[in-house]
């Protein structure tokens, strides 16, 4: 690719992860199902994809995506670099606290008392579904497109 992403590249990216992981959670019932063709079955009998309303109580998000809002909204702070980092960790400690059935993963539970301690690095190299999606946008924003390198 011989352009760089923009800024509309990095938002599409967030919004239909995000929109595609509280889809694809379905109250957990999709969300450790391995088989498409089962997942695609049973959305057809719910009328198909046009008929999905997500929202409650019968779609309720992952915490996969209680952390990604979270990662969303430090982004939206306009904040950069270090104070970036700083940012979305107190976001990420925050959101564990709505974490009620949900299912957190080992990573997740892990990292926050890392993030407590404001061990920013853990933000980039966590190992949960935030941190992955996080990593879709983050470094080029927290370090600009040099520092892309450096962050992973």
């Amino acid at each position: 690719m011989d352009r760089f992403a923009t800024v509309e590249h990095y938002t599409a990216a967030m919004v239909l992860s995000g929109a595609g992981d509280a889809l694809g959670y379905r109250n957990q019932l999709w969300e450790y199902n391995e088989s498409g063709p089962a997942i695609h079955r049973e959305l057809q009998e719910l009328g198909g994809l046009k008929n999905i309303k997500v929202e409650l109580p019968d779609w309720p998000v992952s915490d996969d995506t209680v952390l990604h809002l979270a990662t969303a909204e430090g982004l939206a702070t306009g904040k950069t670099g270090e104070e970036l980092l700083h940012e979305v960790a107190s976001r990420y400690v925050e959101a564990m606290k709505d974490m009620d059935g949900r299912k957190p993963g080992p990573s997740s539970i892990l990292g926050k008392f890392s993030l407590q301690n404001y061990n920013t690095s853990v933000v980039l190299r966590c190992r949960c579904a935030a941190g992955m999606f996080s990593l879709r946008c983050f470094p080029t924003e927290a370090w600009g497109r040099r520092g892309l390198q450096s962050a992973v």
